[in-house]
């Protein structure tokens, strides 16, 4: 697994014949962290996380997490420069770029 192209054409390439669209401002569905555990999330691509020069891992901003339920997420303002999770390694595995359409039932503030 491997990136290929610049912030705006970015895939993560997981095969030879699979790819994801991971550009900056992509909308994406990935298995993220809410309260410590693992969830489904839906999400936009921030930024590249880079070191030495290559990319290494994506940072996202979840828009919908499923709990019991799809919930629109929601940042309380005092945390929405720290809260952009990064996905690396096999948090990548679970990128899928073809998003489902979801109805969310209400929202979830984060506020810790």
């Amino acid at each position: 697994m491997y990136f290929s192209g610049t912030d705006f054409t970015r895939i993560l390439v997981k095969t030879p014949t699979e790819y994801v669209a991971v550009y900056n401002s992509a909308m994406i569905q990935y298995i993220g962290t809410y309260l410590n555990k693992p969830v489904l999330c839906i999400g936009e691509v921030l930024c590249p996380k880079i070191i030495d020069s290559e990319v290494c891992g994506i940072y996202v901003m979840p828009h919908k997490i499923f709990t019991d339920a799809w919930y629109h997420f929601k940042l309380n303002d005092s945390y929405k420069h720290f809260y952009p999770e990064l996905l690396q390694r096999d948090q990548l595995n679970t990128v899928v770029w073809n998003l489902p359409e979801v109805e969310c039932v209400g929202t979830l503030e984060f506020t810790p």
